[in-house]
């Protein structure tokens, strides 16, 4: 088709490269793949690297980096290339990605004032994406790896009979490697979800907000501080859910709330069971209630499988009551 010059419009591809503050598992469907976004209300696509182009006479095949997207294979950036991540496993070709590339196809009259508005509004927009990524794919929720006994900023040593240096005490570092059977790998349709999420400009809503807290608390094994957050979480929605029963049916939602019984979380619980509102199939007083009044009233410290337990089971709670996150 010819365009008359009368009619054409100068445009310029601007692009930008991303890095995530934590690089993202990913599963081998999102490897090159091309998703449309919008950061500050202008549209644009994310394309994350692709997987090597493995042979079978290469020996570490997980040693070799994510390859760029075309338009940035000859790109550097300290005079080094773009490092994009790299393959975690082989040949299932899952990887660990750090960096992806943003395009945006912008009009010459608004190159300037787009420009402005993508890198105002990036912040918010990756803290977005993280965000539902973390809530979505359950990736970062725990750590994989846990070191204890490990000390930094402290050099403690004594000189010995000779005069010599010595440590002053016995090293005593462990590491821990948690696996788990679930796969929190981002897959394609959970990053078409995200990048949806996240173009609409929605932020997730209180109760995940809360359970996202309750996330990053257990991964810094703030056992105390995840049961707290999470059974919080889990009153947010068990009210929500109960104004909108008492509303279906013609009661008064503000009234039932404020009846002494159903004031506390054990008691919208209970309110939740008396109008039939569909809760999992799970002891939420023992797992959930009992860990957070223990927490809040008794001041007790917790452990991380009663923390990580309470977490998973408001999870459930989350996902009957509310599964749109936002």
């Amino acid at each position: 088709m010819t365009i008359e010059p009368s009619l054409a419009t100068s445009t310029r591809t601007v692009y930008g490269l991303a890095w995530f503050e934590e690089a993202i598992a990913c599963a081998r469907d999102v490897l090159g793949h091309r998703e449309t976004i919008s950061i500050g209300g202008v549209k644009g696509t994310i394309e994350f690297p692709g997987l090597p182009n493995w042979s079978p006479t290469d020996s570490d095949p997980l040693n070799m980096p994510l390859v760029s997207p075309d338009v940035a294979k000859d790109w550097k950036r300290g005079g080094e290339p773009v490092w994009w991540g790299h393959p975690t496993s082989h040949p299932t070709g899952n990887a660990s990605v750090s960096c992806v590339l943003l395009e945006f196809v912008i009009q010459d009259s608004e190159l300037k004032s787009a420009g402005i508005q993508i890198r105002e509004a990036f912040m918010l927009w990756r803290s977005t994406f993280n965000d539902f990524l973390e809530l979505i794919t359950k990736q970062r929720r725990t750590r994989a790896v846990e070191v204890t006994g490990e000390v930094s900023g402290l050099h403690l040593f004594y000189r010995d009979a000779e005069g010599k240096h010595a440590w002053a005490y016995d090293d005593n570092i462990h590491v821990a490697i948690t696996t788990t059977s679930a796969d929190t790998r981002l897959k394609l349709a959970q990053l078409k979800q995200i990048c949806r999420l996240c173009s609409s400009s929605v932020r997730p809503s209180l109760e995940y907000s809360l359970q996202l807290d309750a996330y990053r608390a257990l991964r810094r094994a703030d056992y105390r501080k995840a049961v707290i957050d999470s059974a919080t979480a889990a009153e947010v929605v068990l009210t929500k859910a109960i104004v909108k029963r008492c509303n279906e049916i013609g009661d008064n939602p503000e009234k039932r709330l404020k009846e002494r019984q159903y004031r506390t979380l054990g008691g919208r619980l209970a309110l939740a069971r008396t109008l039939a509102i569909p809760v999992p199939d799970i002891d939420l007083y023992l797992v959930v209630v009992d860990p957070r009044n223990d927490a809040i009233h008794g001041g007790k410290a917790m452990i991380k499988g009663t923390a990580t337990q309470a977490v998973h089971a408001v999870d459930d709670l989350l996902t009957t009551l509310n599964p749109s996150l936002s």
